[in-house]
């Protein structure tokens, strides 16, 4: 449903469901992990990356979005959420038509002309022209899709040749504060059992949780995500920060980050284990998921079993 289109509060129950009692997307192949609810969450995590990448993007959008004479620019973002980022993007390219489109209708938007909010499930298909976009942005769609590269096949779908794929998204996983190409079952091991449980829990359903490692790879040509012949990608980067997951003051840790921050990213881990862990009580029962996420919570204030966290940017040019 576009934004030309009000959706009426009888219209609602349809693009939910309730699931552990908290509301989710209907559809079989969106996933059920973060609830949709928590608003706050969201802002807090758009708030999060753009301290943590410095700003809405990396890599040649300025370029790719620069205004062409005679015509318009076409940028589409996936995974609306509550369109904070779509809204400071229009802001800053005006003369770029932004369409953001999410599987649920998370917050109400003002009906304006830029950006345009649409609902419907775009794992289904994008409603968009073979070559009709300069820009698609993937913003965190890991915790929505089931199958990744079919996404990124629509992304290249609707865009155009030498148009760019701009994607975020995160490792569901704990890293040492020393190496970080390690684990860090060591220094943190309550965090390190609650994230291996995601994992085997997104391995179950099909879904490869080191999906953002792997991306650069799908992205190139002749890889087998590339299904009907198409070219693929070139130019392709991979940006990978690293942060706290739990900012401790007078710590080394607080020095990875501007300490302003520090508060917002400790407010975002302590509510994404406890919401983003709680469907594990359906995977390995109610008790063990209590137990693997409030030893972990524990283990998070202590400043001796500090852990770190991943998040890319990924980015490259469609042939």
């Amino acid at each position: 449903m576009a934004s030309g289109t009000t959706i009426q509060s009888n219209d609602l129950p349809g693009y939910f469901v309730i699931h552990d009692g908290r509301p989710q997307p209907p559809s079989n192949n969106v996933l059920k992990w973060y609830p949709c609810d928590n608003i706050r969450r969201y802002v807090v995590r758009y708030l999060a990356c753009k301290f943590v990448f410095g700003g809405h993007y990396l890599g040649p959008v300025k370029e790719i979005l620069a205004p062409i004479e005679g015509g318009s620019r076409q940028a589409l973002e996936l995974g609306t959420r509550t369109g904070t980022w779509t809204q400071a993007m229009a802001s800053e390219f005006p003369h770029v038509h932004f369409r953001s489109v999410d599987v649920i209708p998370m917050v109400p938007h003002v009906q304006h002309p830029n950006p345009t909010f649409e609902v419907y499930d775009f794992t289904e298909g994008l409603l968009l022209e073979d070559e009709s976009q300069d820009v698609v942005f993937l913003n965190i769609i890991l915790e929505i899709v089931n199958d990744y590269q079919a996404i990124v096949r629509e992304a290249y779908r609707v865009l155009r040749p030498g148009g760019l794929i701009h994607i975020y998204d995160h490792n569901p996983h704990c890293w040492g504060p020393e190496d970080i190409t390690k684990t860090a079952q060591r220094t943190s091991p309550h965090k390190y059992r609650l994230f291996g449980t995601l994992r085997q829990w997104i391995s179950s359903i099909g879904i490869d949780p080191d999906t953002c490692e792997k991306l650069p790879q799908w992205l190139a040509s002749g890889s087998d995500a590339w299904d009907q012949g198409q070219h693929g990608f070139r130019d392709i980067r991979s940006d990978v920060r690293v942060f706290p997951c739990y900012p401790h003051d007078e710590y080394p840790c607080i020095n990875m980050i501007d300490p302003r921050t520090a508060p917002l990213m400790r407010n975002l881990m302590v509510t994404t284990t406890r919401e983003g862990f709680d469907f594990l009580k359906g995977f390995v029962g109610g008790k063990e998921a209590e137990r693997l996420i409030e030893n972990s919570l524990e283990e998070l204030e202590r400043p001796e079993n500090c852990c770190m966290f991943k998040v890319y940017c990924i980015y490259a040019t469609k042939l």
